[in-house]
């Protein structure tokens, strides 16, 4: 398993800055206009004329693609969240409603409770979320990901965060290139296509 250090990721060993990255690639952008609607890989890829493995990678390992894809949901959300907001208090009469004389109202009140981190594990937010929008961020979770995998701390002894230097983003960058190109394409509709994992992390759901 090559790490974050790796020399043979570096070309030719001269510094590779993520800063120098590429725009998106029409098929991209398409298929980023695809993935928020909900469709699945294979569905997109097959749109774009692209393989399944190339659209699993480039949500797993491209940061620009990733970055984009984290803005397109979070822009989707925000329409859809004002939607929402106008329904709100019909269903906050109607869980009150519920609370008061339904038959599963002490399920229903645990759960509430539960969700609303009353009891220690606090609302996410995920939905609202959706992820880094901008590379850097997006590496600097790469770099954690990969200290914690091979035990590299990420603070000190004093319990101090340890900063995350560009050397560490740009190795990241270079990580994440090797497993854009670490398999080769097969057609979009082949039975025997398998999605890329990341170590220690799990895949998506496609």
């Amino acid at each position: 398993m090559r790490t974050l250090s790796d020399p043979s990721l570096r070309s030719n060993g001269a510094p590779v800055t993520f800063k120098r990255a590429k725009g998106l690639t029409i098929p991209q952008r398409n298929a980023i206009d695809l993935l928020v609607t909900g469709l699945t890989d294979p569905t997109v890829a097959q749109r774009v004329g692209v393989s399944r493995t190339t659209v699993t990678k480039w949500r797993l390992y491209d940061p620009l693609f990733q970055a984009a894809l984290n803005h397109q949901r979070r822009v989707q959300w925000s329409g859809a969240s004002d939607g929402l907001r106008a329904v709100l208090p019909a269903a906050i009469d109607a869980m009150r409603e519920e609370l008061r004389v339904g038959p599963n109202r002490g399920r229903l009140a645990l759960d509430l409770v539960t969700r609303a981190g009353v009891m220690g594990k606090p609302y996410s937010g995920a939905l609202a979320n959706g992820g880094p929008t901008d590379m850097q961020s997006l590496l600097d979770e790469e770099v954690l990901r990969q200290r914690a995998t091979f035990g590299d701390a990420s603070s000190d002894t004093a319990g101090t965060a340890r900063p995350i230097t560009e050397k560490e983003r740009d190795a990241a960058y270079e990580y994440l290139l090797a497993q854009l190109d670490s398999e080769t394409d097969e057609p979009y509709d082949s039975p025997t296509e398998t999605p890329v994992t990341h170590p220690g992390s799990v895949s998506p759901a496609s």
